[in-house]
């Protein structure tokens, strides 16, 4: 008789238990969504500039949509040429999503510059203009 009372308390135990709102669910997990960055646009002041030139090189910068907040670093880099600190690979950070160095080369020839913002980039082509033989020159 006694391990029928505790078989029928045991059960009630359960039943109760089981019946509340109570009982612990585990809390889901939060999803991590990582930051889409893209680098939307990469423009140059001129494409074809004279030798010696200094152009000016612009990226905008996105992340998840909107465009990136103030502060955010670009890295720039060329195939040869210079950018204003005279290295081929400089940074700069975004003011209103846009990120802008100077680049410039003192010999013609097509010049890949690469804008690079964590897993995106961006590329595009100058070609430096020599001064040909038709060009104005000043002798003193």
């Amino acid at each position: 008789m006694k391990k029928f009372v505790i078989c029928i308390a045991l059960f009630g135990l359960v039943g109760l238990t089981a019946c509340t709102n109570e009982s612990p669910t585990p809390k889901p997990v939060p999803t991590v969504v990582p930051d889409e960055w893209s680098v939307a646009t990469l423009t140059v002041s001129d494409p074809a500039p004279l030798v010696g030139a200094t152009v000016q090189v612009q990226a905008l910068i996105y992340n998840n949509g909107a465009q990136a907040d103030n502060g955010t670093t670009v890295t720039f880099t060329a195939s040869s040429g210079a950018f204003g600190d005279g290295s081929t690979e400089t940074t700069a950070d975004t003011q209103s999503g846009r990120a802008l160095v100077l680049f410039s080369a003192d010999e013609a020839g097509n010049y890949v510059i690469n804008a690079q913002v964590q897993t995106a980039s961006k590329s595009v082509n100058v070609s430096y203009q020599g001064l040909g033989g038709d060009a104005l020159q000043i002798y003193q």
